[in-house]
């Protein structure tokens, strides 16, 4: 399942709110055939305010996780040329759905994801830090998503390390998600999660050198050695006549 939803539409003038529709059908649309996925493939197309929730067969997986990076380059042509702007947040999550409209478990985890304010905080911040108008999208995936489609070899464009743990919380939802926002590198994405960052496992110091203290007395005249600390090799012989 995919959903979409345009960021600061409802803040758009009266005039252009049919053009956000407009927008979100045409640009996802382009996305879906950017990314290889056949329309015809569409199971159901449900209008949520100002985006879309799709669903599709699971085999589609890998390429909705790729359609965010499309649909990020579909937002940033769109944004040079035209009104209102638009952002998008996209969400993708998996599970089985029927296929009427309905409030299936899956489909009300992908909406918790979506709407989630954590979401919603960690792509004001990204459009703050960095150059709005490079700041087109953001992606958020379930646990279960990323260890499905990067456990195999089913997306081609995005990478498993393009994504940054999130902690979520929206009613009756919580989980630890995984965001990407094109433009941001993932440690600074992390840094604005509040992710700690992965180290490196701690080095045990080794053990300091023994010391050995050798005490050397002679009850007659001592030509060897008198020795409080030796450290290293020491060699004693006989001196020939």
């Amino acid at each position: 399942m995919l959903a979409v939803d345009v960021v600061g539409a409802g803040r758009a003038p009266g005039h252009q709110k049919h053009a956000v529709g407009e927008a979100v059908k045409r640009l996802v649309l382009m996305a879906l055939i950017d990314s290889g996925i056949d329309p015809a493939l569409v199971e159901s197309w449900e209008p949520q305010g100002d985006g879309a929730l799709l669903t599709l067969p699971a085999s589609a997986l890998g390429a909705l996780v790729d359609l965010g990076s499309r649909l990020d380059e579909q937002a940033w042509l769109h944004n040079r040329r035209a009104k209102p702007e638009t952002r998008f947040r996209i969400a993708v999550e998996t599970g089985p759905v029927g296929t009427d409209q309905g409030f299936y478990t899956p489909k009300v985890s992908l909406c918790r994801m979506l709407e989630a304010k954590a979401f919603k905080d960690l792509f004001a911040k990204c459009r703050k830090r960095n150059d709005d108008e490079l700041i087109n999208s953001a992606m958020i995936i379930s646990g279960h998503v990323r260890d499905v489609v990067f456990g195999g070899d089913y997306a081609r464009l995005v990478r498993r390390g393009e994504f940054a743990p999130l902690e979520v919380r929206n009613k009756e939802h919580a989980s630890t998600a995984w965001v990407r926002v094109p433009g941001v590198d993932v440690d600074t994405l992390r840094g604005l999660c509040g992710a700690q960052a992965e180290r490196p496992e701690a080095v045990e110091p080794p053990d300091p050198p023994t010391t050995i203290t050798t005490h050397n007395s002679a009850g007659q005249v001592n030509r060897g050695v008198q020795a409080g600390s030796v450290r290293g090799d020491i060699n004693i012989g006989r001196t020939g006549r």
